[in-house]
């Protein structure tokens, strides 16, 4: 299996199976993003674990994603233009949203009913 951090896996609410988050003191933020991929993957009839960390282990499970940890995809702490770089173009006026407001752009079309 190659080797690939986990930060840049996409959510899929059927298949992911782990979600890490960082270990430490209490952010609201991550908390949200693991409530959030929960409830999710609970409509999907899914069942994931959520595992605290103090980093992102390093090899590839296409069945896990991170949160707020790893400078990935769903962690707001990279930068702008490297966020950008790996195709999340989700910036909300001048700041990238927090790790959950990133996870909530990928799956609220199928979390939500729109309104007409």
């Amino acid at each position: 299996m190659s080797e690939k951090s986990i930060a840049y896996n996409k959510f899929d609410p059927r298949t992911t199976k782990i979600v890490y988050i960082h270990d430490g003191k209490f952010h609201a933020d991550d908390m949200m993003f693991a409530a959030l991929a929960t409830v999710a993957a609970d409509r999907a009839r899914n069942k994931i674990e959520v595992i605290r960390v103090s980093s992102v282990p390093t090899e590839y499970r296409p069945d896990a994603i991170a949160g707020d940890i790893g400078l990935g995809i769903y962690d707001h702490h990279a930068d702008v233009d490297g966020v950008k770089a790996k195709g999340m173009e989700k910036e909300t006026e001048t700041r990238i949203p927090s790790a959950c407001g990133l996870l909530y752009d990928d799956i609220k079309d199928n979390l939500f009913t729109k309104s007409s």
